[in-house]
Order: C-alpha cells, then structure tokens, then sequence
C-alpha cells in the first residue's frame, strides 16, 4: 500500500516502477480523502514518517520513494515482496537500460 498526495512527482515515480514491474498495489491519495488533515496525521503517527510516499509490504513501512527505487536497483525489493508472498513480474535492474539516471 502506498500512501500518497495526488499531484507529487516522486508518487508518480513510485507508482510507475511497482506497475511496470507488475506489482500489485493499492494507492490511497490521502489529499483527496474526506478529512484529509485528520488521515494524513494517523498515517504519520502509525509510520513516523510525514514525507510521501509512504510505502507499507506486508504491514511493513518501508520508506519513501528513495527507498524503493534504491531497493529496486539493489534486488532488495525481490526479496521484500517475496517474503510478503507477493506475485510478481520484477525484471532485474540493469543499469545500461536506464541511460537517463545519472551516475
């Protein structure tokens, strides 16, 4: 689950890996929730973290964007929705296939 604001780049980012990588997820826009204030605090109370994205597997928070996209490249991703039993379609990360990343 991927809790999120509705026009914030690094969402977008989130959720684009996790969809060309064929993994399921759910995405709740907490800016677009009725009592948005009082949501999106329960969210920063529950994780302790008020940045978003806030990405939760299997009940777990698992950090912002930096984080997924660092796990990604890392294989530590595979291993997190793995153990969540989580069906897939992740491709390795090859870094040639992704000239626009700076080094």
């Amino acid at each position: 689950m991927i809790f999120c604001w509705s026009w914030c780049p690094f969402c977008k980012k989130t959720c684009a890996l996790l969809k060309e990588q064929g993994i399921p997820f759910k995405c709740v826009k907490t800016d677009l929730q009725e009592d948005n204030f009082n949501f999106q605090n329960a969210v920063v109370y529950k994780s302790k973290q008020r940045k978003v994205p806030n990405i939760w597997i299997d009940g777990k928070q698992m950090g912002g964007n930096s984080h997924i996209q660092e796990a990604y490249k890392n294989g530590e991703l595979k291993t997190w929705i793995e153990d969540a039993g989580i069906q897939h379609n992740l491709k390795p990360y090859v870094a040639s296939e992704h000239p626009e990343e700076k080094k």
